[in-house]
């Protein structure tokens, strides 16, 4: 997902709430590097090289650079080559350090197709099953879920169009009734969930600190959004917020973005139904089929979907990183991002995105080999002179040409990013817990990989 929420005079006002009612404390660092490498490459050059880098990177004066940054980098077999963390400063006041949890965004949606597909290996449905065939929705629903000039499409989108976006449904999250999101200045409609939830900050924001007579749970930015919620449509399927497949189908269902399977385009709305068709299978919540089918099995004891009860954790991994848009912290200021939910909820750690990661590619998540061919056949998604050179498979992306050769994996919108290069063998994980960081997340992952190269475990040129 990459949500755009932010406007000149949202920001403005955002930031002018943000200095008057809040102070940062001073600078802290903490290295937490570990060495279990039995590599060839010189570790304590490589540690010193990338330390620098990272601390010189967090501690930047620049309004548009990072304060927080976790990284792992580990080979196909599970061996850690380098895990640290980086902080200079936080709003909440805790310490960083390499096993700390984070919010990974859309990478949620690779972990989701997983759990999609293992579930096309037992017989439940094909990916070519329609949602009419599923029978997750009635009939009523699937007829006004997908619009085109007063044309309903919605028995026709297939399992693999959700999977692949190029079901045209749009994306809640950003998109209006006859607008997108990507027509806007701001990235956002006035009338998707995340331009109302931008729009609502600010008295949201004051509430919190100017101590009124208010309840934050009345704005937008502040409710705990339900995934669906079919009485509420049923009763009045106008309700908007109701749930957030209630949003979309009274909001902008009404005008689809093109007949299913005729172009591609990234929508969350895909990953909210398959959500939901999870829960339908398994009778029993998104959270708890995450961490039964997945994390359990795998050993990922700090993943978790946000906003659920989760009795079993270690209370250390209930804590994740505070989330930063523009200044503004997240969790101090209890903006609720449960909107996120199957096409981006997750809360995880380095070393469980690692661990799911060469599980998934190498194999061991599903039972035919097929099954991985299938989520890693690609839509090309963009061309150079020397052809395609990225490309979206089954909830997941592919890249022809990264620093390492090719990668594949996904990124999240709240600053973080999961790679395996084959070639290499290597697995990259990068999080800096704040949106709109591409350019020092790129910085990040460049540096990393300039300097395994510079230790000569990778050959070849090296973009910079």
């Amino acid at each position: 997902m990459m949500v755009k929420i932010h406007s000149q005079r949202i920001f403005l006002a955002l930031m002018l709430i943000f200095i008057i009612s809040i102070s940062y404390g001073c600078n802290t660092k903490e290295n937490t590097a570990i060495n279990t490498s039995t590599n060839n490459f010189q570790t304590s050059s490589f540690n010193n090289a990338v330390d620098k880098a990272f601390n010189d990177l967090v501690n930047t004066d620049k309004a548009d650079e990072i304060k927080q940054l976790i990284y792992s980098v580990k080979s196909l077999d599970g061996s850690i080559y380098y895990s640290n963390a980086y902080q200079a400063k936080t709003i909440t006041g805790s310490t960083i350090n390499k096993d700390s949890p984070f919010y990974i965004a859309s990478m949620t949606k690779t972990m989701v197709a997983t759990l999609i597909l293992q579930n096309v290996e037992a017989g439940k449905f094909t990916l070519d099953s329609t949602l009419s065939e599923v029978q997750l929705f009635d009939e009523k629903v699937i007829e006004e879920l997908h619009r085109i000039d007063g044309t309903s499409y919605g028995e026709k989108i297939t399992l693999r169009q959700l999977l692949n976006h190029t079901s045209g449904l749009k994306d809640y999250l950003k998109d209006g009734l006859n607008q997108l999101g990507s027509e806007t200045k701001t990235g956002v409609t006035e009338d998707s969930l995340t331009g109302i939830w931008a729009s609502e900050m600010p008295g949201h924001i004051d509430c919190m600190t100017q101590k009124q007579s208010c309840d934050t749970n009345d704005f937008a930015s502040g409710k705990l959004w339900k995934p669906w919620d079919p009485l509420a449509y049923k009763a009045n399927p106008k309700d908007k917020n109701a749930g957030m497949l209630n949003f979309y189908l009274s909001v902008m269902s009404a005008n689809a973005i093109a007949k299913p399977g005729e172009t591609r385009y990234y929508s969350d709305t895909n990953y909210l139904i398959l959500g939901l068709l999870l829960e339908k299978i398994y009778h029993d919540s998104l959270a708890n089929i995450l961490n039964h089918h997945l994390f359990e099995p795998l050993s990922m004891d700090c993943s978790y979907l946000s906003y659920s009860f989760q009795p079993n954790k270690n209370s250390k991994c209930m804590q994740p990183l505070e989330i930063m848009i523009f200044g503004i912290p997240i969790h101090a200021m209890k903006l609720n991002i449960s909107w996120d939910w199957g096409g981006g909820g997750v809360v995880s750690t380095s070393n469980d995105l690692s661990v799911f990661l060469v599980s998934l590619l190498n194999g061991k998540l599903f039972n035919n080999p097929e099954t991985l061919s299938e989520m890693m056949d690609i839509i090309v998604t963009a061309t150079d002179d020397s052809g395609p050179s990225r490309g979206y498979g089954l909830g997941l992306g592919w890249l022809r040409d990264s620093p390492a050769g090719e990668a594949w994996g996904h990124r999240g919108a709240w600053g973080s990013t999961m790679l395996y290069f084959p070639e290499k063998k290597l697995v990259l994980i990068v999080s800096v817990s704040q949106i709109f960081a591409d350019k020092p997340l790129a910085k990040a992952k460049n540096t990393i990989l300039n300097e395994l190269h510079n230790q000569g475990l990778l050959k070849g040129s090296i973009i910079k």
